[in-house]
């Protein structure tokens, strides 16, 4: 910010400098023209030379601009690779296979700023094979949540297990390796369709590809891309939909086989229809797979097996979603404007 406010003053100095000079410099040649002492012709071309100093002038202007914004930039670099990160794995950290994908919150309290904590003493759990809907007003600590799963942050106190392992004693790639997530905003590579799913893993084949993308929908529009799958969807997809987009990601979760699925908002830019039968294939297709779905479409909530409602004091309270339109105001309030509300609160 102090760059571009430097930019911005300098930039204004320099050109309001310039036009006075070239004032100044027109009224004493004309005056001089007038008297005789110098011919129109003169003053022009004097003009002339002035304009071409000031576009040099610019220029060097620019560079020495440019050479000291890029040494702050180097020295920013610099500092951001130095810095340790906080997430320290344990010297003896273990690699295991969850074979259930419970989750169990103990006791668990976190912030990210201190003495401003978003979670204080929460307590959960998750069986395995379980399919759950987080829900919650927004910033009350949902998507908190799913970053402490994943350990990208450290928790205050308290702590989080996964089939009864603590995830601070385990390897970073045996944690995150099994567990797949896709976003509502995903980041696609400027690459095929196919290598975008492969990315996940890389051993992937591509009869294994389709079969994903056909239960993600993905297949639906491959199909009638020139390429297909080796369409190339171009500097941040920009040649496919949002929703395509997620389609991709969803894809790209399942592939490495995880043992938990989180899915945070990551169908909200397709029609519920898309997302019914994504939901539906996952529950047919990995039976065994514990999912977490964040999502402020009623339709979704509903089809949970659970609903993890994240009160605005920082509890969870587990229910099933009919019930919770029936005896939560609040729960009803984060859906009431959908018209869909009505047909389950009879």
């Amino acid at each position: 910010m102090k760059n571009v406010r430097l930019e911005l003053v300098s930039g204004f100095a320099g050109s309001l400098v310039n036009k006075v000079v070239i004032g100044l410099i027109t009224f004493y040649g004309g005056y001089q023209v007038i008297k005789g002492r110098m011919t129109l012709g003169s003053l022009t071309a004097i003009m002339m030379y002035i304009g071409q100093l000031i576009g040099l002038q610019y220029s060097f202007a620019r560079f020495f601009q440019n050479i000291a914004l890029g040494l702050v930039s180097c020295q920013r670099v610099d500092e951001i690779l130095d810095k340790r990160t906080k997430i320290v794995e344990a010297k003896q950290a273990k690699a295991v296979v969850f074979r259930r994908g419970q989750i169990q919150f103990r006791n668990v309290s976190f912030g990210y700023k201190q003495r401003e904590p978003i979670l204080s003493g929460i307590n959960f759990d998750i069986g395995g094979g379980l399919h759950i809907a987080l829900v919650g007003s927004s910033g009350c600590g949902k998507t908190t949540i799913l970053n402490l799963i994943l350990r990208l942050y450290e928790v205050w106190s308290g702590e989080i297990r996964i089939d009864g392992h603590n995830i601070k004693d385990l390897r970073f790639s045996s944690l995150r390796g099994q567990i797949g997530i896709a976003l509502q905003e995903p980041f696609l590579w400027n690459d095929t369709i196919e290598n975008n799913i492969r990315y996940a893993r890389e051993d992937a084949g591509t009869r294994e590809i389709t079969e994903i993308a056909q239960l993600t929908g993905v297949d639906d529009f491959v199909k009638d891309l020139p390429g297909g799958y080796n369409t190339i969807i171009g500097e941040n997809a920009c040649k496919i939909s949002e929703g395509q987009k997620q389609k991709i990601a969803i894809a790209r979760a399942l592939i490495k086989e995880p043992k938990i699925l989180i899915l945070d908002e990551a169908m909200s830019s397709m029609d519920p229809q898309s997302e019914e039968k994504i939901i539906k294939n996952i529950k047919d297709n990995f039976k065994d797979i514990t999912l977490i779905i964040i999502s402020h479409r009623l339709s979704t909530v509903m089809s949970a097996e659970l609903v993890y409602f994240l009160t605005k004091e920082g509890n969870i309270i587990v229910d099933t979603a009919q019930n919770f339109l029936q005896r939560d105001r609040d729960f009803s309030r984060l859906f009431s404007h959908q018209g869909e509300l009505s047909l389950f609160s009879e």
